[in-house]
């Protein structure tokens, strides 16, 4: 990360005003896709995530897989894409049992 300081002739602070920028927007990308998903039990893949979010798709697939590793979300399926015509994964919210 610090090599990019000395080869760049973007200014310091705004590298780490950039960087702190995206941990918070993928924060705010996080609590979304959890709310989304809650109203879709039978879960979203992807790319339905992003036609209804507005969220480029290339913009979730870091959240989803943080989702994913912090079980809060996993893969319950499998689906064909309309788009690729691919099998494509179906995320849901981890459900909590007690």
């Amino acid at each position: 990360m610090y090599t990019i300081f000395l080869i760049s002739n973007t200014p310091e602070t705004k590298l780490f005003s950039f960087i702190e920028f995206k941990k918070h927007q993928n924060g705010k990308i996080k609590d979304y896709v959890l709310h989304l998903l809650q109203a879709y039990p039978d879960g979203l893949t992807c790319r339905q995530i992003s036609e209804i979010s507005g969220i480029e798709v290339q913009s979730l697939t870091y959240p989803l897989k943080d989702l994913q590793d912090a079980n809060k979300i996993r893969i319950t399926g499998i689906r064909k894409s309309d788009v690729s015509n691919r099998n494509v994964q179906v995320y849901s919210v981890l459900k909590v049992t007690e």
